[in-house]
């Protein structure tokens, strides 16, 4: 698996639209969506907790509209992804 195409399509997840009225329930399903298509399901549920953990679903849902620190949640996303392998 190419890390920069992954890191990219778990970015990308995260930018897509879903439904759901649980902000949290939302902001995992567009992530999972995207991370599975190029990870395993597993390693993509670790690394959501890991962010999940790490931000709160008010940044989350930043990240995925284009606010806040994106570039501190890519190295997030890379570091949560790399440990989940």
């Amino acid at each position: 698996m190419n890390q920069p195409i992954s890191i990219a399509l778990l970015v990308f997840s995260l930018l897509s639209s879903g439904c759901s009225d649980d902000p949290m329930n939302k902001v995992k399903g567009e992530f999972l969506a995207g991370c599975t298509q190029s990870a395993p399901t597993e390693m993509c549920r670790c690394a959501f907790n890991k962010l999940a953990q790490q931000y709160s679903i008010e940044e989350l849902q930043g990240f995925s509209q284009g606010r806040g620190n994106v570039r501190r949640f890519y190295t997030s996303v890379a570091k949560a992804g790399v440990e989940c392998r």
